[in-house]
């Protein structure tokens, strides 16, 4: 179950988080990402705090274009996701 969604802007690389969201579980977040298609690409911890990077499972498909990202931050127990999709279906072009 989803707690909180807010909407800021983050800057990061060449692209821009527009979408925030909080999970109560992990179990509430593995449903988020088999709704959206994200697909795990890397993942470190730093000070106690780990963060998983996912990309749209069709980011890696050569005749369909698709950018959306996703950054889950875990700390202290609470799941916090940033996503670049604004909250929106993907739209595969």
């Amino acid at each position: 179950m989803i707690l909180t969604i807010l909407i800021f802007t983050f800057k990061e690389a060449n692209f821009s988080f527009n979408y925030v969201l909080e999970f109560e579980d992990e179990v509430a977040l593995d449903l988020y990402i088999q709704e959206k298609g994200y697909r795990r690409v890397n993942e470190y911890e730093r000070n106690g705090t780990l963060r998983i990077n996912y990309v749209c499972k069709e980011y890696f498909q050569k005749d369909i274009k698709c950018n959306h990202k996703m950054s889950v931050i875990m700390k202290d127990g609470i799941l916090t996701a940033k996503t670049t999709d604004g909250g929106k279906p993907h739209e595969h072009w």
